[in-house]
This record gives structure tokens, C-alpha cells and sequence, in this order.
């Protein structure tokens, strides 16, 4: 786990010198772990600076498809937005040139519809350019389950924020071990 942490302690300090339409992403999917089309296909209607929330409910897969409803009912959530995701969110805001017609919070330099695949192979070469371990965006949702378990958070706290990913989680790596160490103790 240190390892894993000291790797997203470089990824932050090498973010620092990325440019907000990069860093915010990226931040959305540590911080909250959200789905690379939700990332997309979030609006600034979505986000509540106030109440400091961020209302998931609809996606970007593809650019020419729009935006669709989330992957699944249980993909509709509001979620808490740390104080630094939500100082970042704010520098985006007032630092965005083109005001997307569509209201995005990530857009691409027209104001249109960014690509999501596109922002992955951008993420893939960051990653290399600053000697990080490569891997998917997706995983940045493991991360941040992983990380706010080991924080101490509590399961259910967790458990509200990233749902089925730390249920699938669990049940694929934790549960399956714990019975085979039962099983090997005699226990």
C-alpha cells in the first residue's frame, strides 16, 4: 500500500504543472472516483458550488453519440466535493475561454464535446513522461476506493460513494482470501 500511495503522491506533484483542463479530470477520478464518461459528460449545472456537491446522472461515451444515461440506475448519485477538488473546479470555471454552449465542465477547445479516448491516450503518455506507473484512467475508481478504505473510512461511507466497485472489489480479492486463510488456519 505505501508503494501505491507514494505513486499517487508523484501523480498529484506532477500534476501541479499540468494545464486545469488536464488536471481536473484527472483530480475527478482520484477524488471521486467517477467513470471516464461521467468526467465527460458532466455540466456545471451539476456541480454545486454551495452545497459543495457534484450530481452524477447522465455520461459521455462518445463524442457524435451526446450525452446518455449513466451505466446503471445506481450510477445516479450526488457526491461530496473536497475542498481541493472544489478549488480547482472553481479555477476551471473562471479560467475557461470558450463557455461550452452545452455547458461542460470538460470540453474540448470549441466548447464542444471532448473525447474521451482522446484524454485517455493524453493520460497514458503523462503518466509515461513523468515515469509513473502506467495505467488505465480506469483505474483512478480503484484508487480512490482503495485509498479511502485504507484512509479508515467506514465500508458504507465508501460503499455510497463508489458502489458496486468496492462490492466487486470485495468480493473478488478480499472475501475469496479471507476464506481461503480460514480455511488454511482450520478455522
Amino acid at each position: 500500500m505505501a508503494q501505491f500511495l507514494l505513486a499517487k503522491y508523484k501523480c498529484v506533484e506532477a500534476l501541479k504543472n499540468e494545464p486545469l483542463d488536464f488536471r481536473v479530470p484527472v483530480y475527478l477520478g482520484l477524488s471521486l472516483g467517477l467513470r471516464r464518461g461521467e468526467i465527460f459528460g458532466l455540466t456545471w449545472d451539476r456541480v454545486d458550488f454551495k452545497a459543495k456537491t457534484i450530481t452524477i446522472d447522465r455520461q459521455l461515451i462518445h463524442p457524435k453519440d451526446g450525452l446518455t444515461k449513466p451505466k446503471t440506475n445506481n450510477s445516479n448519485r450526488i457526491l461530496p466535493i473536497p475542498d481541493i477538488l472544489l478549488d480547482l473546479l472553481k479555477k476551471h470555471r473562471a479560467s475557461q475561454t470558450v463557455i461550452s454552449p452545452l455547458n461542460l465542465v470538460n470540453s474540448n477547445e470549441h466548447g464542444g464535446y471532448a473525447s474521451p479516448n482522446y484524454f485517455t491516450k493524453k493520460f497514458k503518455r503523462f503518466l509515461q513522461e513523468n515515469d509513473l506507473p502506467i495505467i488505465r484512467f480506469h483505474d483512478t475508481r480503484h484508487s480512490n476506493a482503495s485509498i479511502s478504505l485504507a484512509s479508515g473510512n467506514p465500508f458504507k461511507s465508501c460503499l455510497r460513494i463508489a458502489r458496486t466497485l468496492i462490492y466487486n472489489h470485495y468480493s473478488r480479492y478480499i472475501w475469496p482470501c479471507n476464506r481461503g486463510y480460514k480455511k488454511r488456519c482450520g478455522k
